[in-house]
């Protein structure tokens, strides 16, 4: 665990060869950039355990290759469970429990043949 406060810094968004991200057990407290989209080679996104909020932005469906969406417990995320993450087809494990989205789990999940979890 670390103790990082405020927002995930933007210049990480410029790093668009990066594969992992995980800031997860921090006392982040901001929404997820829009910019997440920039970071197309990313496999592995997690978040969870922070004090996130706000909705997960669209252009995470940019994200083509990644395997894992960890964005678990202490956060404050809201919105609709976006449907679209079935285009994901790299997608292997997600988590997004703990937190404050509305609405039903989209049945287009047992489309995504490589969920394991």
């Amino acid at each position: 665990r670390n103790e990082l406060e405020g927002s995930i810094p933007e210049r990480i968004y410029e790093i668009t060869n990066l594969e992992t991200l995980r800031l997860e057990q921090n006392l982040l407290d901001s929404s997820i950039s829009a910019r997440v989209g920039d970071l197309t080679n990313l496999e592995i996104l997690s978040l969870g355990d922070n004090e996130l909020k706000g909705e997960v932005p669209n252009t995470l469906l940019r994200l083509t290759n990644l395997k894992s969406l960890l964005v678990q417990g202490g956060n404050s995320l809201s919105g609709k469970i976006l449907v679209d993450l079935i285009n994901l087809r790299s997608l292997e494990y997600v988590d997004i429990s703990r937190n404050e989205f509305s609405g039903s789990i989209p049945r287009a999940i047992s489309l995504m043949t490589r969920l394991r979890h």
